[in-house]
């Protein structure tokens, strides 16, 4: 209402609930269903009818690059949050198509980010010690937005590479200046 419009929109939604199958409960399962793949598909319906009037318009979803999903290794030990995770990124590749004027892509962090399911459910201080700062991805999210949206569209980003490539440095980002960018855990996607 008070800008008379919307040029873009983040669904960074996520649920976490991390289980195998036979320990997943239906109330994880509705929960994480009902967030990332419900409440990511009717926010984005309701943004992208904005968004498609907007003459430099932008949707951009926090979730992996569908390649990961060949990365087995750690997501198949919980395999409806990464379902759930992986559909947001289905969504985000057929809207670019849908919505050729706007730019969707995806995001995600090459690393740990040091945000409260990190520090609460995976692996608390340690963890956050070897992390990056949560300002990589606005900042990252902000140059997505920036670019052109018919040029830049359908396309998987990685949050350091998005930086690296406008000569940016990410050494920044550490949540401890002393550790090394060798030592930084690895998202669990990657």
């Amino acid at each position: 209402n008070e800008f008379g419009n919307i040029d873009g929109a983040v669904l960074n939604a996520s649920a976490l609930c991390l289980a195998p199958t036979l320990k997943q409960t239906k109330k994880e399962i509705d929960l994480m269903s009902q967030v990332n793949i419900n409440g990511s598909f009717m926010i984005a319906q309701k943004c992208l009818e904005q968004i498609k009037s907007s003459n430099h318009g932008h949707l951009l979803t926090i979730s992996p690059p569908l390649e990961m999903i060949n990365n087995d290794d750690w997501w198949v030990n919980h395999i409806y949050y990464s379902m759930s995770k992986f559909n947001m990124s289905l969504m985000a590749k057929y809207w670019a198509k849908e919505f050729p004027s706007i730019g969707v892509n995806t995001l995600w962090p090459r690393t740990t980010i040091n945000t409260a399911p990190v520090r609460n459910i995976l692996g608390g201080e340690d963890m956050i010690n070897i992390s990056r700062k949560s300002e990589i991805m606005g900042d990252a999210a902000a140059a997505i937005f920036l670019s052109d949206p018919e040029k830049c569209t359908g396309q998987n980003f990685i949050d350091d590479e998005v930086l690296i490539s406008l000569n940016k440095d990410v050494e920044k980002y550490r949540v401890n200046p002393n550790i090394k960018e060798t030592e930084l855990m690895p998202d669990f996607f990657c």
